[in-house]
């Protein structure tokens, strides 16, 4: 797999090696869950991704 999730993927690793919980998605993978796995993830910041034009909301494990 080659791209932009890739992209993205590799950027919110960067990010979640500085959080707590070491593990972040973005929101819009999380609103692609089914509601059952959705309950266990929390929205929060936006950030803009390094390489990325538009803002990318951040969510993490509850």
């Amino acid at each position: 797999m080659i791209g932009e999730p890739v992209n993205e993927a590799a950027r919110l690793c960067e990010l979640a090696k500085s959080q707590p919980t070491r593990l972040l998605a973005s929101s819009e993978t999380v609103d692609a869950a089914s509601e059952k796995e959705r309950a266990h993830w929390s929205l929060g910041e936006t950030v803009t991704l390094r390489g990325h034009d538009q803002p990318t909301r951040l969510a993490a494990p509850v």
